[in-house]
């Protein structure tokens, strides 16, 4: 036999904690909550009007931030080489593009360098 101490704030989680321990699955149960300690309460409480009204500030920048268009990924530069380099002389324009940025292939590409290279490619493609 195994001796178990649990401490629980409401009936419904030692029903759950006893279903959970026999194994049996009850739908629509409970489920069990981490209570927040006492320490946490109080830095929240703690937290200045200042600091809170600058976070505020902040959020419509963020919105703004989430309308621009999505940033450059390498599987952009990857799909859009690889349609270059199967055209007629793509693929020495895929070469020369990746060697002007320092590149033998794609993955020695840095995420700064993305951007450029996709512009590269692309205006190469409309050659």
């Amino acid at each position: 036999m195994i001796k178990i101490e649990m401490t629980f704030g409401s009936y419904a989680e030692v029903v759950t904690a006893m279903y959970a321990l026999a194994g049996v699955a009850v739908k629509g149960a409970p489920t069990l909550k981490v209570v927040e300690k006492a320490t946490d309460r109080v830095e929240k409480a703690a937290e200045p009007k200042a600091e809170k009204a600058a976070a505020k500030a902040q959020e419509p920048a963020a919105k703004a931030e989430k309308t621009e268009p999505a940033a450059v990924t390498y599987l952009d530069v990857k799909m859009a080489a690889g349609a270059l380099a199967k055209t007629p002389e793509g693929r020495a324009k895929v070469v020369a593009i990746f060697k002007k940025y320092g590149a033998a292939v794609g993955t020695d590409l840095t995420a700064e360098q993305w951007p450029h290279v996709l512009a590269d490619v692309k205006a190469a493609g409309d050659e």
